[in-house]
């Protein structure tokens, strides 16, 4: 019975060996992986950048354009708040860029690239239609509304890149992890089952 205990133990201790040592080398691969705190920061902070001249946008829509705005520029404001709190979530904890939260951080940035596309044909739709009027002055302005937005759609779209290569950067690693998972599993099973004890013939 004490030998009977001894090679359990030994068992026990052999297969527990073998899982750390696969799960250290799975996690050291898929963690070099994985994007970083640093690439994560980064993003972040250019995101922030972004949103300083993006924001006064809306209000200026809403003024330069008038009330055949307001319903879109006031979903632009919610699709904003959401984007402002993911942000504020990743700040507290850059890793949680790698999951959900990410996506719908990537999310947010296509709204706002699509609120400004909006903006540039919209003003400089209204601006013709005041040049043809006579009223330059009220074109000129317009006009400059829809350059202001073209300047700032042009760095929403990199800050998109960004986010994209950064995003498909992570569900990439997490395909490399779960790949190593499974073929560590089954290294596993292989080892376990060159240990396993055999069974004994009856002594009889």
């Amino acid at each position: 019975m004490p030998c009977l205990r001894f090679a359990c133990a030994l068992l026990f201790l052999i297969f527990a060996i073998f899982a750390l040592g696969f799960t250290i080398v799975a996690d050291a691969q898929s963690d070099n992986a994985f994007p970083t705190d640093e690439e994560i920061g980064l993003l972040l902070a250019q995101t922030d950048r972004t949103l300083q001249r993006y924001k006064p946008l809306l209000d200026e829509q809403e003024t330069e354009i008038g009330t055949s705005v307001a319903d879109e520029i006031a979903k632009d404001r919610q699709a904003l708040g959401t984007l402002e709190m993911v942000m504020k979530n990743l700040k507290n904890r850059h890793s949680a860029f790698n999951g959900v939260q990410g996506f719908t951080f990537l999310e947010s940035l296509h709204d706002a690239d699509r609120t400004l596309s909006r903006c540039v044909n919209t003003a400089f739709s209204a601006s013709t239609g005041y040049m043809i009027a006579g009223n330059r002055d009220k074109a000129d302005s317009l006009l400059r509304l829809s350059e202001r937005c073209m300047d700032v759609s042009l760095l929403i779209n990199t800050t998109t890149e960004s986010a994209s290569t950064l995003y498909k950067h992570f569900i990439e690693a997490q395909d490399q992890w779960a790949a190593h998972s499974t073929q560590d599993a089954r290294k596993c099973e292989n080892e376990l089952e060159k240990i396993r004890p055999r069974k004994l013939d009856p002594a009889y």
